[in-house]
């Protein structure tokens, strides 16, 4: 059963990909691919082998491999399709199918985090994460559920900023144009000393919804300036200082979503939402949203 889901998602991915850039390319068939992490970002360890020269040379190579059944040459293909563009969310995505071929699910769940950030209008990254979230063997740390962390799952990262603002604009020339409308009765009627126009309820409304709009668009803003990461590695010590020999406070597992603080050398200062602050490794996150930190 979960073989045929994985097919599903893997044909999604491969009709959603013949929208891309060019038209020779969008003519072909696309299968899955997968993405790599900008070169600043750390990578899943690779084999030297062949190079493209363009964007599209190692999409096409990563989806012949991936046909083919070679996973290693695939991921490498997608890998190097990443680091040309590294906000193609379909590389993204196909590159984290590959990564779960290949076993490496944290990586998997990392790289599909990052392509639903960049365009949760794109529905397969978030079928994938629920085809493989639940197969995670991620241990919950004890935390505080907050009540930012809710909001922002269930209202903020499912929708688009796009989408925000575009019902932000909406909303607010619906209420402009409704308001301005009920002035010009009323104007109408003191001067022909008629009774003034009923109280604008439908405006009212209409304005209530442009100012929850216009909040959580700004959370929506806000929220991505926050730099967030996935832990890759299969389990991670948290430290009390950048420095193996400090206190360990916590261990996280792979899967596991982090906010990133700060950095410094090899380390990075990391929140777990709702429990402890400390330092990991930075080569044992990988990051998903918010200002770039290294």
């Amino acid at each position: 059963m979960k073989l045929r889901i994985l097919k599903i998602l893997i044909l999604s991915v491969t009709f959603c990909c013949s929208w891309q850039k060019t038209t020779s390319w969008a003519q072909e068939t696309q299968e899955p691919a997968a993405a790599a992490a900008p070169e600043s970002s750390p990578k899943p360890p690779s084999a030297e082998s062949q190079s493209w020269p363009s964007f599209e040379k190692a999409f096409q190579a990563g989806v012949a491999n991936y046909q083919s059944q070679k996973f290693e040459d695939a991921r490498l293909a997608f890998t190097q399709a990443v680091e040309k563009e590294p906000k193609s969310v379909q590389a993204l995505t196909n590159l984290a199918l590959v990564q779960f071929q290949l076993g490496q699910k944290a990586w998997a769940v990392a790289l599909l985090r990052k392509a639903h950030n960049l365009d949760p209008n794109f529905s397969t990254p978030k079928a994938a994460l629920d085809f493989i979230l639940p197969q995670l063997d991620v241990k919950e740390i004890p935390h505080e559920i907050q009540l930012w962390e809710t909001i922002r799952s269930s209202f903020v990262v499912p929708y688009s900023l796009t989408g925000f603002l575009g019902m932000t604009a909406l909303s607010l020339f619906a209420f402009g144009w409704l308001i301005l409308k009920y002035f010009g009765q009323r104007r109408e009627a003191f001067r022909e000393e008629k009774a003034l126009p009923s109280y604008p309820l439908i405006a009212t409304l209409i304005g209530l919804v442009f100012l929850a709009s216009l909040t959580v668009t700004t959370l929506k803003i806000w929220d991505g300036e926050i730099p967030r990461g996935t832990v890759v590695a299969e389990k991670v010590t948290v430290y009390s200082a950048p420095s193996d020999k400090s206190v360990a406070l916590f261990d996280l597992f792979g899967g596991l979503e982090i906010i990133m603080n700060t950095a410094d050398s090899d380390w990075v200062q990391v929140t777990y939402p709702g429990a402890l602050t400390g330092w990991i490794p930075k080569s044992s996150v990988f990051q998903t949203s918010g200002r770039q930190q290294w």
